[in-house]
């Protein structure tokens, strides 16, 4: 049965390797994504607090 066990132990090792792969890459995204978000908020508070037009916001 301990044989086996680590037989099975073995197999699961590249499974676990590629789901930690892709979690990594789905936080990493996550966190992009946030912080665009985030940027895109500050553009849009800084521009309602200036009272700016929105081509005279890009243009600065």
């Amino acid at each position: 049965m301990t044989k086996e066990w680590r037989k099975e132990d073995k197999s699961m090792v590249p499974i676990l390797a590629i789901l930690t792969v892709v979690a990594c890459m789905g936080i990493k995204s996550l966190a992009q994504r946030v912080r665009r978000i985030h940027a895109a908020e500050e553009r849009k508070v800084r521009r309602s607090q200036w009272i700016l037009t929105e081509e005279a916001f890009l243009k600065c």
